[in-house]
């Protein structure tokens, strides 16, 4: 069963559309920050990998969110470049759903 397709989910999301103030946060801001802080553990299961932690590190740029990981037995990360900690969630989740995630070995693992 996919995480995503839970009651909770679905109530969360209805509950969504009526956010109507997108002066501070989106809503595309908030099911990024959701899935990604309350989810990823359960969506890290569902894509066989093991969440382990992740970090964002500021940049005069771009920041890069750091996703580490447990993929097929080999401590593994992931970067993603963005220009802030929530759109490089959103960006992060996009690119788990469409299996696009770039593993590499952690030399610090």
């Amino acid at each position: 069963m996919d995480p995503r397709d839970t009651e909770f989910v679905t109530r969360f999301e209805e509950s969504l559309q009526g956010w109507t103030d997108h002066r501070l946060v989106s809503r595309d801001q908030i099911r990024a920050m959701t899935m990604f802080c309350l989810y990823i553990v359960n969506l890290a299961e569902h894509g066989g990998w093991q969440y382990r932690g992740h970090s964002w590190k500021e940049s005069e740029y771009l920041g890069c969110l750091t996703v580490k990981a447990v993929v097929d037995g080999i401590p593994s990360v992931v970067f993603t470049s963005a220009k802030t900690a929530t759109s490089g969630m959103s960006i992060f989740l996009r690119k788990m759903d469409a299996d696009l995630l770039e593993w590499v070995k952690d030399k610090y693992g």
